[in-house]
């Protein structure tokens, strides 16, 4: 693994929507040509800018697959995969690695106060489960 790939300017994409609130899908690729136009190091998606919160589960996997697709290895894909239970990041950062991400970011889990050694094994269980390298978000 070299990380020296993770570094620069990454921009945390918003996620483009629908009216109807959903993934707007073709909008996915327009987003990312424009930050690789402009000459990023690398992306970030579906992380808390990215409002992922807002995203069910096959919609994550989905903006993470179209991401990497029109990404096409020209910069490092920082997968947002966290979530409120370590079960949770687990699956979206497997589908994460299985699409072709480079990292998997991973936020704090939310709407909970875990004690320090409930962090390190969180975080744990979710590098544990992986070959990508995970960033604590």
């Amino acid at each position: 693994m070299n990380i020296s790939r993770f570094h620069g300017v990454v921009p945390a994409m918003a996620t483009p929507f629908t009216a109807d609130h959903r993934l707007d899908e073709a909008r996915v690729g327009e987003l990312i040509e424009g930050y690789l136009q402009a000459g990023v190091h690398g992306i970030s998606v579906a992380g808390s800018q990215g409002e992922f919160f807002a995203l069910d589960h096959d919609e994550h996997v989905r903006l993470i697959e179209l991401s990497v697709r029109a990404i096409a290895g020209r910069v490092p894909l920082y997968a947002g995969t966290g979530g409120v239970t370590a079960r949770q990041a687990i699956a979206l950062t497997q589908a994460a690695e299985a699409l072709g991400a480079d990292l998997a970011l991973v936020i704090t889990p939310y709407f909970v106060q875990p004690s320090q050694d409930e962090l390190v094994a969180h975080y744990t269980a979710v590098a544990r489960a992986t070959k990508l390298p995970v960033m604590l978000y």
